[in-house]
Formats: structure tokens, sequence, C-alpha cells
């Protein structure tokens, strides 16, 4: 076991915006892709807590955002 190699890992993004880290060598699962970054765990979820400041999927952020944006206008 003292022979085993670091494992590197990559971050992936999915659609909603939400990110996860995985190790390098699986492929993409179905709805993921790269983010384009890869190294030991510590490196790839600080990108992640670094990337992914707003938890919320991206259709409820952009909803958020065009209500926002109409709001104080005369309907």
């Amino acid at each position: 076991m003292a022979d085993q190699q670091p494992v590197e890992y990559r971050v992936v993004v999915n659609e909603a915006g939400q990110y996860s880290l995985q190790p390098s060598f699986l492929p993409d699962a179905d709805g993921w892709v790269d983010a384009g970054c890869r190294g030991s765990e510590d490196h790839c979820l600080a990108f992640i807590r670094e990337a992914w400041t707003d938890m919320r999927p991206i259709a409820i952020r952009q909803a958020d955002e065009g209500t926002r944006g109409t709001a104080g206008r005369d309907a």
C-alpha cells in the first residue's frame, strides 16, 4: 500500500452549474463536463469553493435575477 500513487482529481460541472470532483481517470458521467481543473483533492476543492459561490441551480439564479430586474416597473 505504501507504493500507491496519489490520485489525480478533476472538477466537473453540470448544466445546472453544480460542481463536483472525481478521479481524473473516470470518464464524464452523463450530464457532466470537465470544468478545467485537475490536481490533488485539496486543489480541486479549493477551485470549487472559488468557482461555486452561489449554490442555487442556474435556472433559479436566472429567475431571481429576472424578478429583480423588473422590480419597480409598472406591469
